[in-house]
Order: C-alpha cells, then sequence, then structure tokens
C-alpha cells in the first residue's frame, strides 16, 4: 500500500553511504506487522508505517540481517504515520473495539483478558 515514494533518491544513497541493504515486503507481511505492532505494543500505525517491522523480518529472514547481530546492535524501524490517518481503510483490518460502562469494575476484565 505505499503509493507515493518520496525523496526515494535520498534513502537509496543514504543505504548505499552506510552500508546498509533493502528488502521487498508483500501487502500480506504488512498487515502482519501491522496487526503485531497494535496487539504487542499498542501501536495504531498505518500499513505503510507497518512496512518498517516488516522490512526487519524479511531482512532477518533472508539473512541480510543476522540474527546475532540484531541482538547485539539497535535495530530501528520508523514508523511514520498513524492509523488515524486512513482508519477507514484499516477498518476491515481491525474488529470493533469493545464498548464497556465507564467504570473500573467494566474495564477490569478488558484489561486482564
Amino acid at each position: 500500500p505505499i503509493s507515493h515514494r518520496v525523496s526515494g533518491y535520498h534513502a537509496y544513497k543514504a543505504m548505499l553511504d552506510s552500508g546498509g541493504g533493502a528488502v521487498a515486503v508483500s501487502d500480506s507481511e504488512m498487515l502482519a506487522a501491522l496487526k503485531d505492532l497494535a496487539a504487542f505494543e499498542g501501536i495504531y500505525c498505518e500499513a505503510a508505517s507497518a512496512a518498517a517491522l516488516a522490512g526487519i523480518r524479511r531482512a532477518l529472514a533472508t539473512g541480510l540481517l543476522a540474527e546475532e547481530e540484531a541482538r547485539e546492535h539497535a535495530v530501528v524501524g520508523i514508523l511514520t504515520s498513524h492509523g488515524l490517518k486512513n482508519s477507514l481503510a484499516l477498518s476491515s483490518v481491525f474488529s470493533a473495539p469493545a464498548q464497556v460502562e465507564g467504570s473500573w469494575e467494566a474495564l477490569r476484565p478488558l484489561i486482564d483478558a
């Protein structure tokens, strides 16, 4: 879902200058990363932003990024866009949030689940 490549040349040059690499990811990999960011980190980002995590996963899977290297050094994925930017498109990815009465007693079972 990345429709507009901004500053592609600058990103490519930075990759070359830093000795980095690049991988391509599928829409399904981005959606899986999107769901995991929401479920495990509480981050609601746009699908194109989730490409950062999907790319890290692909780099690990293909050996472009060694697991040992990833454990020893910081691996940074920059998420540049929040999910509210395109929440209508993401409505098919996430279920509707639970609605509860406005009390701690009603909320506690959802937190503990």
